[in-house]
């Protein structure tokens, strides 16, 4: 029964390591977004 159970865990663990990874790279870039939408948005604006 354990290695059982140490085969699903260990078959999870790289699923569980690349979705982690992947909302990690996805929340910094949504903060990057947001900078640089309210950087553009305070930005004064010329004409012509």
């Amino acid at each position: 029964m354990h290695d059982t159970a140490s085969l699903v865990i260990t078959a999870w663990s790289n699923f569980y390591v690349i979705t982690g990874s992947s909302a990690a790279a996805l929340t910094g870039l949504m903060f990057v977004v947001i900078t640089l939408v309210a950087a553009t948005a305070h930005a004064p604006r010329t004409k012509g």
